[in-house]
């Protein structure tokens, strides 16, 4: 399962997400967690109240890294910066979707909007003034998130770099 370098946190969550690709979220137990991370209850409860707090500490991190890796792009003048940012993002994506995005829709969903609740929040945190700024942030967004999304749905059949041009091609326009 997990190594042994891995904390309680990383265990618990990484037994979670795994947990998600066997059964439906409202099936997953403490107990299915603690057997499958190999910890022990109190631990569980050490770092944990609850099963949602798990749900929001894995959008948490995400959303985090995702708000970071995102802060080029909206600064970004000039195609080759949206393409090098892409480029990291669609990779990134393409390698992460199987662990976070189980085959579950439902669970799926699960994780996926709590991550948009998380960055909407991180969007409305950022104090950009002008409407142009604040709405083409969204815009972008908006296309990345769903272009990925139904990218990774179907499959992975376009290249990172078809996906790149594309989206390229979209966010020029904004």
């Amino acid at each position: 399962m997990a190594s042994s370098s891995a904390t309680v946190k990383d265990r618990i969550e990484a037994a979670f997400l795994e947990l998600l690709n066997e059964k439906p979220y409202a099936e997953i137990t403490v107990t299915d967690i603690i057997r499958k991370a190999e910890v022990a209850r109190v631990s569980y409860y050490r770092n944990y109240n609850s099963i949602p707090e798990i749900v929001e500490a894995i959008s948490d991190k995400l959303s985090a890294n995702f708000m970071s890796d995102l802060r080029p792009l909206f600064s970004a003048k000039n195609e080759r910066e949206m393409r090098r940012f892409l480029f990291s993002y669609f990779y990134h994506f393409q390698e992460e979707y199987a662990r976070l995005c189980p085959e579950n829709k439902f669970n799926r969903e699960i994780i996926l909007s709590r991550l948009h609740d998380k960055v909407r929040r991180v969007e409305q945190e950022n104090e950009i003034s002008s409407v142009a700024d604040r709405y083409g942030v969204a815009a972008k967004l908006g296309i990345i998130r769903s272009v990925a999304q139904k990218w990774g749905n179907d499959g992975f059949i376009e290249t990172p770099e078809e996906m790149i041009d594309y989206v390229v091609s979209l966010l020029v326009l904004l």
